[in-house]
């Protein structure tokens, strides 16, 4: 019993204002990121006259450009100097 009040009582991270406000931005951006793709699921299949094509439309359209842009900044940052 004393390790958990001892592991609870010691948040000397959470302390740091810098620390948890980097915490909290990036718990916020990775919840935002795993709920956007059900967010943009559902509200495509709630159009009218939507279907699973619709959505995988959508959804191609969306990571296409991803893709695209990834190969082309890996290969531009493969080309330049490390130090920059």
């Amino acid at each position: 019993m004393r390790k958990c009040t001892v592991f609870l009582g010691d948040l000397g991270l959470l302390r740091d204002r810098r620390f948890a406000l980097l915490l909290s931005a990036r718990t916020i951006s990775v919840l935002g990121g795993a709920f956007a793709p059900v967010a943009l699921a559902f509200g495509i299949l709630n159009l009218p006259g939507a279907d699973a094509s619709t959505l995988s439309a959508v959804l191609t359209a969306e990571s296409l450009p991803m893709i695209l842009f990834m190969l082309v900044g890996g290969v531009i940052a493969d080309r330049l100097p490390r130090h920059r």
